[in-house]
């Protein structure tokens, strides 16, 4: 459950923007002008012989939240060759490669024998000129990093060079303007993580009555085959009934009901293909290869249909309640039902075989209500976190003019 601390006030007022101003007259100015690129150039084995060297590397770095995620421990003499920059406190890696996924982080409690890898270009603010938290904030802003799409080569992994990254060009007010807008960032980018924290860490939990009995699903709901989908009926989205797939699961808005996809057939169609469909409330997952290590579960919320790497169950609502059963799948690792094949995969009699509790249905509803409530606060925060995301870029945008 989530407790009512009053510790996310979702209150607009507590949250009212305190702007920094805006000048036209703040120059745009080179990212090399603004720093220095590389300073350190470290060889491991020479600088620190027989020791533990603290390495970063690009997945080190989250790129939705450029958080820092470790350090790894390796010896210097086993130190990779891309382990070439030194870095300090202070200093923002920006990644070089695919750096239209924002890999940039700033580093604030360096270890000694840190360095990082030449996957990054390290950023170490001009002293007197720029704020590091304000570089950060710059370079991973939109205008910045449309900049970088436009330099990027081609490839699987497409990348920009060091003068590349020294011709990034950045709006750059005084120091204490440029300070002003990093507190306000800092206190956006604190209910953004206690948001995301939430959001990322709330999983409904059932508490398991062991006088419950245990029913074979078989029982209280249908075990449903997904069809095949020939690739010349894909790629249509304006008809009744959507043909779902496993990459549908991770479309945004789709975490636990399904609400977007990407194909839909008539039922026509669906005759042809002599497939069905299915009513909302199926709970589907994947069924073979190694989607089934994601342990994914999503609720149909309107009839669909799905392809053959899909399984579903039916509830029948006399006995089983959607939401208890996705309740109860949530906890459930879904390689329990998997073969050690290569690639695994699920037998549907194996799913229909499964022993689950059942409470009476007065008891699955007062357990829904409870999980729905918790919900309602998770959909609450989910909200808190695009806005405050939206409010971070806009306070870094507002640098750059109206």
């Amino acid at each position: 459950k989530i407790a009512g601390n009053g510790e996310y006030n979702l209150s607009g007022e507590r949250y009212r923007e305190n702007s920094a101003r805006f000048d036209p007259e703040w120059p745009l100015v080179r990212v090399g002008d603004a720093c220095e690129i590389n300073p350190e150039t470290i060889n491991s084995p020479i600088a620190y012989p027989n020791q533990t060297v603290f390495y970063v590397d690009i997945s080190s770095v989250e790129n939705e939240t450029g958080r820092l995620l470790g350090y790894r421990e390796i010896s210097s003499s086993e130190a990779p060759s891309r382990a070439r920059r030194g870095i300090r406190n202070g200093d923002v890696l920006l990644s070089t490669v695919r750096p239209n996924l924002k890999a940039f982080t700033l580093l604030k409690e360096v270890r000694d024998r840190a360095v990082a890898s030449t996957g990054f270009a390290v950023l170490r603010a001009r002293c007197g000129i720029a704020d590091p938290a304000f570089i950060l904030a710059a370079v991973r802003s939109d205008h910045a990093v449309s900049q970088m799409v436009g330099m990027m080569g081609k490839g699987a992994y497409p990348s920009i060079n060091q003068s590349d990254v020294a011709s990034i060009k950045i709006a750059l007010p005084p120091l204490d303007v440029q300070r002003e807008i990093v507190a306000e960032i800092e206190g956006y980018q604190k209910v953004l993580d206690g948001a995301r924290t939430v959001v990322d860490n709330y999983r409904p939990h059932l508490h398991i009555d062991p006088a419950w009995p245990l029913v074979e699903i078989k029982e209280i709901a249908s075990v449903e085959s997904g069809f095949r989908f020939p690739n010349f009926y894909q790629g249509k989205m304006d008809e009744e009934i959507p043909f779902l797939k496993v990459s549908d699961m991770n479309l945004p808005g789709n975490e636990m009901l399904i609400t977007s996809w990407n194909n839909a057939v008539s039922r026509d169609i669906l005759s042809e293909l002599k497939a069905k469909s299915y009513p909302a409330g199926t709970v589907i997952f994947p069924k073979i290869g190694a989607a089934i290590n994601t342990n994914k579960k999503r609720i149909l919320s309107c009839d669909s249909t799905y392809d053959n790497n899909v399984l579903g169950i039916v509830p029948n609502t006399g006995k089983l309640l959607s939401d208890f059963l996705y309740a109860y799948l949530l906890e459930f690792d879904l390689r329990n039902w998997a073969s050690d094949a290569q690639p695994p995969s699920m037998r549907k009699t194996v799913v229909e075989r499964h022993q689950m509790p059942l409470p009476s249905l007065a008891t699955q509803q007062e357990i829904v209500a409870e999980i729905k409530a918790e919900q309602t606060l998770i959909a609450a925060s989910r909200e808190l976190v695009e806005c405050f995301e939206r409010k971070i870029q806009a306070a870094i945008g507002r640098v750059w003019g109206p």
